[in-house]
């Protein structure tokens, strides 16, 4: 007999025991097979392979066409679920993930194959569904197994937050032990990503120290953990683990470093902020540009240390855009009566053409400069530009009065001239709206006049402080000069109604905001006021109709108690204008009131904190 008639024989008893076991031999066996016993081409040529310039692929594929159409007519239960998971396996492979759905419910329903399979094909089904996002029939099969091992835990997690059941997630993950040696640091991940995004940061936070004592040299993980950490408004322990990854002299980037000065900054302690920043630039690690500069600054400012804070601009004066840098330096320099300094620092601000709302308040102080300096025909020079554009025309005015300079002529006040230069130097505004009658008394006062100095309101040393920027809640209003005090009393109770039904909580004394002008300092009757009127909070207020929850920035001011009557309290104003003035500081325009309850006898009147900012 041929070899070819013998398989043939031993091949159709196989087919009459399992007909689809033999279809699925034949796809895999019958190539190399033949080949292997010398079969010529001729006779390699089947049923199933009836055209040589097809692939071998596109045969297979027909193949499985034709197992698919007689698998439902399959009675043998084994052959059944033996053929299902087969073709399960072969659709993952060809991610068609519907059809492998399909043939694994198939497999499992047939019960052919043993109960150890079936736990296999369930974890198998459940992984398919989670890439289908189908999460609850993953929920459904995972709850089937008999036992979860680690990957099953973590893939019903997986599909408990699918479903948005994240407590659900949580205690999945729980059962998990985070000192399982066979924890994969990929599966570590996967715990951390499911903890954070179910809101569970304790948890997220042990995972990543696992991490960390496994990987420590790997910073993402520190990275994280401080986010973590700050996530949960744990700005101590956040500086300390980023301090301890700097220590180790682990790979810090431009963020990490600016973060850890920030951290430093957050727990008081803003000089080591400003050192970290200062050798970070030192070892190369950052580039000292302007924002690294302009915070270095800042820093020092906080740690209440001005002459490092001064050093750090004067010694980047040169790479400085930012024109409020300059303006700061130089009214710092002032403060410290540097004058040269002070005259180079504007010089320099003025190389470019400056925006219209810096032209006035350039001109004043580079004009003070040159007044301290002894050179008054330019300080008279720039005092006048100073009148011509922006918001510092009235402070100008009070110089040209206190050095007794002759009055602008026509050209003059045409015209621009000198450093400080807007982009267009032709005709500029000359209004002034106040009188200059207290303003020359202010700088009398600044200036040790004696005929001013012995004024019966100027008792004492000007007390300064700075107030930390906040938040604030309530509204803008306009009234006349002479029904401030009703119109406080009425709308005080309204705004604080108000941030209370948006969802906030009153969280300090009543502000009341000027800009301009303090209170009543230089307003005659009948003249509109305008001022905000609101609370310091807590929570999230919702703004509604004019009322605004809005940030006010830190606030540099002189300031004093006032509890008199509301005749008398243009007095208050113009005693800590002229005793902050006397004292060497120059007023902004900016001024608050803040209003003081007695809290032993709550019917008692209010007193009123007077503010008046200063540079």
């Amino acid at each position: 007999m041929r070899v070819l008639d013998c398989w043939q024989q031993w091949l159709l008893g196989l087919g009459k025991r399992r007909p689809v076991l033999l279809a699925m031999w034949l796809l895999s066996q019958s190539g190399w097979m033949l080949f292997s016993h010398g079969v010529a081409a001729e006779a390699y040529r089947s049923k199933l392979y009836l055209d040589p310039n097809k692939q071998l692929s596109e045969t297979a594929d027909l193949s499985l066409q034709a197992l698919e159409k007689q698998i439902n007519s399959i009675t043998d239960a084994y052959t059944k679920s033996t053929t299902g998971r087969y073709l399960a396996h072969h659709y993952v492979k060809q991610k068609e993930y519907g059809k492998a759905i399909e043939f694994y419910n198939l497999a499992l329903e047939a019960e052919g194959l043993s109960a150890v399979v079936n736990q296999e094909l369930l974890k198998e089904l459940a992984s398919v569904y989670v890439l289908q996002q189908q999460y609850e029939h993953a929920v459904t099969t995972l709850n089937r197994l008999q036992m979860l091992d680690l990957g099953s835990q973590l893939l019903l997690a997986q599909s408990y937050f699918g479903v948005q059941d994240y407590l659900a997630t949580v205690e999945t993950l729980d059962k998990i032990p985070l000192t399982d040696a066979e924890l994969t640091e990929q599966q570590l991940n996967q715990m951390l990503a499911l903890y954070y995004k179910a809101g569970s940061y304790p948890q997220s936070q042990r995972v990543l120290q696992r991490l960390i004592d496994l990987y420590p040299q790997t910073f993402k993980y520190w990275r994280q953990l401080t986010s973590i950490l700050l996530a949960q408004n744990k700005q101590r322990p956040a500086l300390d683990h980023l301090a301890l990854a700097r220590h180790k002299k682990l790979p810090f980037e431009l963020e990490d470093i600016l973060l850890l000065a920030d951290l430093y900054v957050a727990n008081q302690a803003a000089a080591k902020g400003a050192r970290v920043l200062e050798q970070a630039v030192l070892a190369g690690e950052i580039k000292r540009d302007e924002s690294v500069i302009k915070r270095t600054f800042e820093y020092w400012l906080q740690a209440r240390e001005k002459e490092k804070a001064v050093n750090t601009l004067e010694q980047s004066i040169d790479q400085i855009e930012d024109f409020d840098l300059f303006i700061r330096l130089a009214q710092l320099q002032m403060e410290q009566s540097d004058w040269k300094p002070m005259n180079t620092t504007m010089l320099t601000a003025c190389k470019n053409v400056l925006k219209d709302r810096y032209v006035s308040q350039a001109n004043l102080l580079l004009g003070i400069s040159e007044l301290k300096l002894g050179n008054k025909v330019s300080a008279r020079r720039s005092f006048i530009n100073a009148t011509l554009l922006g918001g510092r025309g009235e402070k100008a005015k009070q110089w040209l009065d206190f050095m007794d300079a002759e009055p602008a002529t026509d050209d003059e006040r045409s015209e621009i001239t000198g450093p400080c230069q807007p982009r267009d130097s032709k005709v500029r505004y000359a209004k002034t709206s106040r009188s200059p009658k207290v303003d020359i008394e202010m700088v009398a006062v600044a200036n040790n006049d004696p005929t001013v100095a012995n004024d019966e309101h100027v008792i004492g040393s000007v007390n300064t402080k700075t107030v930390e920027a906040q938040s604030l809640y309530g509204l803008n209003l306009t009234v006349k000069a002479e029904e401030i005090a009703a119109s406080i009393k009425k709308n005080a109770f309204r705004a604080g109604v108000a941030l209370v039904k948006s969802g906030g909580t009153i969280n300090g004394p009543l502000h009341i905001l000027f800009e301009g002008g303090a209170s009543g300092e230089a307003l005659t009757e009948g003249e509109p006021l305008n001022f905000r009127l609101a609370f310091p909070y807590k929570g999230k207020p919702r703004n509604k109709g004019s009322y605004r929850a809005k940030k006010a920035p830190a606030f540099k001011c002189a300031y004093l108690t006032f509890n008199g009557t509301a005749e008398e309290t243009p007095a208050a104003w113009g005693s800590l204008i002229k005793r902050a003035i006397a004292a060497g500081y120059t007023p902004t325009g900016e001024s608050r009131m803040i209003l003081t309850m007695n809290a032993s006898d709550p019917t008692a009147e209010p007193a009123y904190e007077l503010q008046l900012g200063i540079q």
